[in-house]
């Protein structure tokens, strides 16, 4: 991984400016190699800034299933997330139509009953499709914002996918389009920004380093979005 994450350094991209207010004045808040998050100076909204072109982060994600699926003991306690996830979300709805952007194999997704819900997920990577596909799940290739996925769905769930997009905003508008009228956007296990490890650690925090991981969300802000 450290040998891709210097290969890639060419296509670091140029500043932008905050995602949430569009004002382009920050301090710097964390730092790790070419890698420096900065922090609004108006609504405090943490970014790594500059990132990737998304040309960086379609080579990045070319071999990123393999690599997180060799983690066995990290599969372990996945799978007790998300069954806790699972549950949560059953209390607000047991059975509908669900799409899971990011599902990587389907591992999640393989937690909702296939005879009370119809499922879809979408993600980068074939080799991860392929097995979500043998776990009946109904899968999409490629990036959510550009992509038909249908839509009238009950629930459309991000879980630890929220922070990798470049353009987060626009991957909400499209949840917004393809969600039915009081249907439930799930968003968990993203980092957060105002977390008392990330104030206290800054780029030793473990969920900074992850080289994909580019926006750091506060519930406040995630609420005004």
């Amino acid at each position: 991984m450290n040998k891709l994450i210097q290969e890639l350094e060419k296509y670091i991209g140029k500043r932008k400016p905050c995602i949430i207010c569009k004002e382009d004045e920050f301090t710097k808040y964390a730092e790790e190699g070419y890698f420096q998050a900065l922090k609004c100076d108006k609504c405090g909204m943490i970014s790594v800034n500059p990132h990737y072109s998304e040309e960086g982060l379609d080579k990045f994600y070319s071999s990123f299933y393999q690599d997180r699926s060799t983690k066995n003991d990290l599969s372990i306690l996945r799978k007790s997330m998300y069954e806790e996830d699972k549950n949560w979300i059953h209390s607000f709805i047991k059975s509908g139509k669900v799409l899971d952007i990011g599902c990587s194999d389907g591992s999640f997704l393989s937690f909702f009953n296939e005879k009370l819900w119809d499922r879809h997920g979408i993600d980068l990577t074939s080799d991860a499709l392929n097995i979500a596909k043998k776990r009946k799940i109904k899968t999409y290739q490629g990036k959510i914002w550009n992509k038909d996925v249908g839509g009238d769905y009950d629930l459309v769930m991000m879980r630890g996918t929220i922070e990798h997009f470049l353009d987060p905003i626009a991957v909400l508008k499209k949840c917004s389009e393809i969600l039915k009228p009081g249907g439930i956007l799930f968003i968990t296990a993203t980092p957060d920004g105002n977390s008392f490890a990330f104030n206290v650690y800054r780029h030793k925090w473990r969920l900074f380093t992850p080289y994909n991981h580019i926006h750091f969300f506060t519930v406040d802000l995630l609420t005004n979005i």
